[in-house]
């Protein structure tokens, strides 16, 4: 049986964590992904020692576990598959930058990283001012439904309709995950998020309220470039429609109602419970090391988990 180092562990965590999206990861992706501060040459020396033990299999500069030598092929051929959805994203971007409430877009999701199927639609987080989230989200779903981009309930998807999914909205007043969510799948998915369009830094705002971030993921910096307050222009008629389109969508939503969550600052859509459906597919693709080191680096794993949320409450 190999025995590994703590840098070993978490290398293997954080392979085993993009294995199940099938996606390797360069040496540079791997030490930012960490859960752990590492030098550069620390972590390539890691790596080296895991593909001599057969543990790691590496080609052209790609790492993933042993037995998924395939997966090179696969990052390639959905990088290029993504790159079939750029003019949708300009056409997107083209119709929120005339919103002068909207202050910011991020794509997530697969298409984030790269890593689209030709049959994903395009998931898309929208950061709005205070007070005109619901304003402008009827006028882009309903710009998204004359363009024919809205994925209507039960449609079949074809593999060609790249569709816009909305399903996370944010004012500047909400923009940070919630202390009691931190974890390592959050702090991946704020990492993951690509900003597409910002207006006033509203992107970078976003990343400076969760640099909480910064404690599991300590190799991925937050932006410390300092952003200015961003004052709602005064407006009655306008926060007067903002509150009646929040009520009229409320009151839509309610004869559809599945498992959204809105408020007046905040809308999360489709949620599902991916944390925990994503934590027993990681468990899956560590047991490729092999069954005894599996039970070693998920322990290794509760532990780091416990000493950061105990840093937390610190």
């Amino acid at each position: 049986m190999s025995v590994f180092s703590a840098l070993q562990k978490n290398i293997l965590l954080t392979l085993a964590y993009t294995d199940q999206f099938e996606f390797p990861l360069r040496e540079h992706e791997v030490w930012q992904r960490l859960p752990q501060a590492a030098k550069k040459e620390d972590v390539k020396k890691a790596l080296t020692s895991l593909v001599e033990k057969k543990v790691l299999f590496e080609k052209l500069g790609f790492f993933s576990l042993c037995d998924r030598q395939e997966l090179y092929h696969v990052r390639h051929s959905r990088r290029n598959l993504s790159q079939a959805y750029q003019a949708d994203i300009a056409t997107f971007i083209s119709v929120v930058r005339k919103i002068p409430w909207v202050m910011a877009v991020f794509i997530t999701g697969s298409l984030a990283m790269e890593n689209a199927r030709c049959d994903d639609d395009i998931d898309f987080m929208i950061i709005t001012l205070p007070g005109r989230l619901w304003l402008s989200r009827f006028i882009i779903t309903g710009v998204s439904w004359l363009l024919g981009k809205k994925r209507q309930r039960g449609e079949v998807r074809d593999g060609t309709a790249h569709k816009w999914c909305l399903n996370l909205w944010l004012d500047l007043d909400h923009l940070q995950v919630p202390e009691h969510k931190h974890s390592l799948y959050q702090a991946y998915e704020v990492m993951q998020a690509k900003i597409v369009w910002e207006r006033a830094q509203g992107a970078r705002r976003f990343q400076q309220k969760n640099k909480w971030v910064e404690k599991w993921l300590p190799n991925w910096k937050v932006p410390k470039e300092a952003v200015d307050d961003v004052a709602l222009p005064p407006n009655q008629v306008w926060s007067v429609l903002d509150y009646l389109s929040f009520q009229f969508q409320k009151a839509y939503m309610s004869a559809h109602h599945t498992s959204e969550k809105i408020e007046r600052g905040f809308a999360f859509f489709h949620p599902r419970k991916t944390e925990k459906i994503i934590y027993q597919r990681w468990l899956r693709s560590l047991r490729v090391v092999d069954q005894k080191n599996i039970d070693t680096i998920h322990k290794h794993y509760d532990a780091l988990v416990t000493a950061k949320k105990t840093a937390r409450a610190a």
